[in-house]
């Protein structure tokens, strides 16, 4: 899929344990993604919500580490996580509709 694809850019371009910890950040962007769009299917409760700030500041630490940063890895690193939350999107509205019918 695109997600690999764009991972696999990400990895050439910048250290592997930088994009591991940038690929971390998935379900930021899969709860942000279910709020956006499915709003009714997303309830984060207080520890997910810590959970999530933590992993954020996680990848921040690994950010200060690095000492050159490539910005072209970095957001590749990036759309390969939105490529897979969509995919995760995707399986949920998929299932609804299909519970539906």
């Amino acid at each position: 899929t695109s997600g690999f694809l764009l991972l696999n850019v990400s990895l050439t371009m910048i250290d592997a344990a930088l994009a591991e910890s940038i690929r971390g950040l998935e379900p930021l962007w899969s709860i942000a993604l279910t709020l956006w769009f499915l709003p009714g299917e997303a309830n984060v409760s207080v520890t997910q919500s810590v959970s999530l700030v933590l992993m954020l500041v996680g990848v921040v630490l690994s950010f200060a580490t690095v000492f050159q940063l490539r910005p072209w890895g970095i957001l590749s690193c990036m759309c390969a996580n939105l490529m897979f939350a969509l995919r995760s999107l995707a399986t949920q509205y998929m299932r609804r509709v299909l519970a539906e019918h």
